[in-house]
């Protein structure tokens, strides 16, 4: 008896669970009918009107100082830090970066002083041994000088006086001779006749003859006198003068010569002198500047980033930060000094799209360090060489694509390396009808918008101008006023539209492009089954294609059988696909 009123009582509890659920349904369908009625003022309708817009590509990359000083040490050998500025610290010029140990310079240069005034007071000896050396050539020039002028002198007075006078002589002598030996020749035979008569006596007659033979000697000692002097006695004399005249100039000759090699090698040893002396000078000045190098001043304003914490030495090697005591190799690179007053973004733009940008065109940079501020800035320059994405992505190929900020004269707090992201305008769209790209739907080779119609929405064939990455301009297909869908309608309400071909679309599986011309719209009957609503896909299947604007009628291929056809509006179809910029379905 108990088992028939345990059945009524489930029967009673799912019948009650039925109503329940069959209100429920009941509520959902009028809430959904009287949120169709309502939908003008939600923000899943766009109102169509003609507005400005911006074409831009965004891009990423990182900020770095315009200019920017690197810090190297300048030493010829290995030093230790002594003192450091810390990292980081914004610096002026002429303040103080790096002390290096400057105790081994110091020793050098006392060492080095101390030869140069050895080499100095070489110098100045060498100085007086030439002023010396040109005093005593001049001396013994003028002495070998005039030795050489006596003895022409004397030459010339033997010729023209004393041998001339000499043969006077020897010539008056022989004459004086011969008259005498004449004379008494005479006397003798004059006495000899007086003798003969007894008028001279014979003692007087001898005493003459005997005054004759010495007449006579003395003649005879006259011409050999006159014969000796010419044969011997001025051919002695006049080889002798000639000989000494000739001695003469050959000391002068050998004095001239010595003292042209004194006086080089004076000269030289002056000139050696000196260039040590240089030397020395220049060591002295070296090691000088060596000392002044040990303590490193801000060439420029800027931030202090030690070497060690750039890039390039996180990942190659093991270098520890800088310090006191870390020993610093010659040349080594210690300290950049980026000058923040003028930055750069450089960012990566894909090749596809650097060819429309063009230095002096605006941008917009965005610092997510900066707590997201933005900046004004001017494209600068473009790379001349793409760059691969590495081993990431070797297929990729980007430009660097260098803008000048436009930074304010107050501290900005901006540092090099900092991530950014770049808004380049490419053009302004003026007084265009636009709507925003999630309202503009793709399938096959057709663009389309759902156009609202009451509670019903209608495919409205449309094509694409220009475009960025948020907005599209339409060209023909909507009107000013017209309310478009920016989701998926519900299937059910969707009135779907044959459209005409798109230029250049052929078979179905073509490429996509958007469409343009005259549009041929056929309603679809309400009781006529209704296809069903396409597929979207995620906004990164749309993403290349919208951040292209030169691409403004291309849109990627879309996979779809040859022997598909179009579905007619009579007709069931299978559920087509399509391409648009938001993903949310709605059921």
């Amino acid at each position: 008896m108990n088992q028939p009123s345990r059945r009524g009582f489930l029967s009673l509890k799912v019948i009650a669970i039925l109503t329940v659920v069959g209100l429920v349904i009941i509520g959902g369908v009028i809430a959904w009918r009287s949120s169709g009625r309502s939908e003008v003022g939600r923000p899943d309708i766009h109102v169509v009107a003609r507005e400005d817009f911006a074409v831009t590509v965004v891009s990423n990359g990182e900020l770095r100082a315009k200019k920017q000083t690197a810090i190297r040490n300048e030493l010829e050998h290995e030093a230790a830090i002594v003192k450091i500025v810390e990292e980081g610290t914004l610096v002026k010029k002429g303040d103080l970066l790096v002390k290096l140990n400057d105790d081994e310079i110091r020793s050098e240069l006392d060492e080095e002083m101390l030869q140069r005034e050895s080499a100095r007071a070489e110098a100045i000896t060498a100085e007086s041994d030439l002023k010396i050396q040109l005093t005593e050539n001049d001396a013994s020039l003028k002495k070998a000088t005039t030795e050489l002028m006596l003895a022409e002198v004397d030459l010339q007075k033997f010729e023209a006086g004393d041998a001339v006078e000499k043969r006077l002589e020897l010539a008056l002598a022989l004459e004086k001779g011969h008259r005498e030996v004449r004379r008494l020749t005479d006397k003798v035979s004059r006495s000899r006749e007086l003798f003969k008569k007894d008028f001279l006596s014979k003692d007087e007659l001898e005493k003459d003859e005997i005054e004759l033979i010495e007449a006579e000697a003395d003649l005879k000692k006259a011409e050999v006198a006159q014969t000796a002097y010419e044969d011997y006695t001025y051919k002695k004399e006049r080889q002798k003068l000639e000989s000494e005249l000739e001695q003469a100039r050959a000391d002068l000759d050998k004095t001239t010569r010595k003292n042209e090699s004194d006086l080089a090698s004076k000269q030289a040893s002056l000139i050696n002198k000196k260039r040590q002396l240089e030397l020395r000078e220049a060591k002295v000045t070296e090691l000088e500047s060596q000392l002044a190098r040990t303590t490193i001043l801000a060439p420029t304003g800027g931030l202090v980033v030690y070497a060690t914490s750039l890039e390039q030495y996180s990942w190659m090697n093991n270098e520890q930060p800088l310090n006191v005591g870390t020993k610093i190799n010659p040349n080594q690179e210690i300290i950049m000094l980026p000058d923040t007053s003028e930055m750069i973004a450089a960012v990566k733009v894909h090749e596809s799209l650097v060819g429309r940008i063009k230095p002096g065109q605006k941008a917009i940079i965005t610092i997510d360090a900066a707590q997201g501020r933005k900046f004004n800035g001017t494209v600068e320059s473009i790379g001349i060489m793409a760059r691969s994405g590495g081993w990431r992505d070797p297929s990729v190929r980007e430009y660097e694509v260098r803008i000048l900020l436009d930074l304010p004269e107050s501290e900005h707090g901006l540092k090099p390396s900092m991530r950014c992201e770049s808004r380049i305008t490419l053009m302004n769209v003026e007084d265009a009808i636009a709507v925003p790209l999630p309202g503009v739907f793709t399938e096959a080779a057709n663009q389309f918008v759902y156009v609202v119609d009451g509670d019903r929405y209608t495919q409205t064939q449309v094509r694409i101008g220009r475009r960025s990455d948020t907005t599209a301009e339409i060209v023909s297909g909507l009107k000013e006023g017209q309310r478009i869908a920016l989701r998926e309608p519900p299937s059910a309400r969707i009135i779907k539209t044959k459209f005409e071909p798109a230029p250049g679309a052929g078979a179905p599986d073509a490429g996509r492009r958007r469409g343009g011309g005259a549009m041929n719209e056929k309603r679809v009957e309400p009781d006529a089954p209704a296809a069903k609503p396409p597929v979207t896909t995620p906004p990164e299947a749309d993403k290349a294609d919208r951040s292209d604007p030169a691409a403004e009628d291309e849109v990627e291929a879309e996979d779809e059988p040859t022997d598909e056809k179009p579905a007619e509006s009579d007709t069931p179809a299978e559920k087509p696909t399509s391409t648009r910029g938001d993903s949310s379905l709605r059921d």
